[in-house]
């Protein structure tokens, strides 16, 4: 069964990563891909809202977005990446792999990028309440996923953990916030 699966994700990997690549659309995932790295486009939103925010519950929302930025990524690129799974890059395996942008030095599953817009995603959704800011989430979520295998980064598979980790990083970080005495601000 394992190995029917990986054969399917490289196969998938392999047809994205091949597809025809006109200069926008590179420039495009790239831009997105930097933006997306480490967290920065978040972790610049969220120092943002506590430098600039106007209310207290803005400022809350910032911290809260950089703890759980720190969760995630110490969840996703030690516990998990580092410690138990280890996957190898693809394009270190497949031979017709082409990488644009500067290849990852860590290892593969799951995506750290998608991992936090989706954690960031949860979080903010639940606590807005907002269908639109949910949208939004899943939107730029699926296109960073899509953008790390065009780009060579990641396998489906890592998008899909990323996805899993993200999600339940976010509700669960939701969950305990709900619980303490800076969710009675909003």
């Amino acid at each position: 069964m394992m190995r029917e699966i990986l054969e399917i994700d490289k196969y998938w990997y392999t047809a994205i990563n091949q597809l025809p690549r006109p200069i926008f659309v590179q420039l495009f995932f790239l831009f997105l891909d930097y933006l997306s790295l480490g967290g920065v486009l978040f972790i610049i939103f969220c120092l943002y809202l506590i430098i600039f925010g106007k209310t207290k519950q803005l400022k809350i929302i910032g911290t809260i977005g950089l703890i759980l930025l720190l969760v995630t990524t110490f969840l996703e690129g030690f516990i998990i990446k580092t410690l138990f799974v280890r996957r190898i890059r693809p394009y270190e395996i497949i031979t017709n792999a082409t990488v644009y942008g500067a290849k990852p030095l860590t290892y593969s599953f799951p995506s750290g990028q998608v991992a936090n817009v989706f954690s960031i995603g949860a979080f903010y959704s639940l606590l807005t309440k907002s269908k639109k800011v949910f949208l939004i989430f899943i939107i730029f979520g699926l296109i960073t996923g899509f953008g790390r295998i065009y780009l060579g980064a990641h396998y489906p598979t890592d998008v899909i953990g990323g996805v899993i980790i993200g999600i339940i990083t976010g509700i669960t970080v939701f969950k305990i916030f709900r619980k303490t005495s800076w969710y009675k601000n909003f």
